[in-house]
């Protein structure tokens, strides 16, 4: 990523991208990422406590019970992949506090999910987010092999043609290249199929996506893009109880649901890729 700006010529710098939860309003359990081991203990009274403690284990011995289990998965892929999180956690003992208190708010948040949910997802999915989050660079190599790009160019449909695939803009022009990748979310793809196959509809068909309100979460912008000091904070809230003060813009979205039959459906991909000329790289 950090070679892709400095090819755009894109300036970076630091920012603090830390996690905190806090239960209750405040009144109940409380841990930030930000400055380590200090902020763990937000409320010093629970350094003594010994479900702290535990919980600080529990998290430790949680990264090396992903890569055990990601490296198995992987090495033998006619082990099927419908563990839950839940079972995941069951099955290796850990407690209800670390679940409660670490886990769950932390997938809560990339998934806006309730902890009902988190814990129904697709263990191998939600484990291979944490470990991976790999972005790679191609539009020079795609540039240079005579692909050229086109931004704000709408899409508004995509299908096979004798030559190769045919995309429909939105003013209706039709171009035809060799082939095409659609590298938008399933329900995106499946949407820009015009007349999609029996097994099109099946294998994108089974990522689900949540867009109801079900976990609240907020950003600190100051923080988070080194806004600085303004005389009001700037914050990014997901799903908020009501509309905030001062909302200078709000719209709607929805997000990937890692549950199993989307595991399924991630691996079921390869029976779709290029039949007519179309591929799809199915992204969240």
């Amino acid at each position: 990523m950090l070679e892709m700006f400095d090819s755009l010529g894109v300036d970076v710098e630091t920012s603090d991208v830390s996690f905190s939860v806090s239960h209750d309003k405040g009144n109940g359990y409380e841990w930030c990422s930000q400055y380590g081991f200090s902020n763990y203990f937000a409320q010093k009274k629970k350094l003594l406590n010994p479900f702290n403690w535990r919980n600080l284990r529990e998290i430790i011995k949680f990264g090396n019970d992903v890569e055990s289990y990601l490296e198995l998965l992987e090495n033998n892929p006619d082990i099927d992949r419908n563990e839950t999180l839940g079972q995941f956690l069951k099955s290796r003992g850990y407690s209800e506090n670390f679940q409660n208190n670490y886990l769950a708010p932390i997938c809560g948040a990339m998934w806006s999910s309730s902890r009902e949910d988190v814990m129904s997802f697709s263990a191998f999915s939600v484990l291979s987010f944490w470990r991976t989050h790999h972005l790679y660079q191609v539009r020079d190599m795609l540039e240079s092999r005579g692909c050229p790009f086109k931004l704000a160019c709408q899409v508004q449909s995509v299908l096979p043609a004798d030559n190769g695939t045919t995309v429909v803009r939105g003013d209706g022009f039709r171009e035809t290249y060799n082939g095409c990748i659609l590298a938008v979310s399933a329900s995106k793809a499946l949407g820009l199929l015009e007349n999609p196959t029996f097994e099109e509809k099946r294998v994108l068909g089974a990522f689900q996506y949540a867009s109801e309100n079900k976990a609240c979460l907020t950003y600190w912008l100051n923080a988070l893009q080194n806004v600085g000091k303004t005389s009001q904070p700037f914050f990014l809230t997901v799903n908020p109880h009501h509309t905030p003060n001062d909302t200078m813009l709000k719209w709607s979205t929805s997000c990937a649901i890692p549950s199993v039959a989307a595991s399924k459906g991630s691996l079921e991909l390869g029976q779709i890729q290029g039949k007519r000329g179309i591929w799809v790289k199915y992204a969240s």
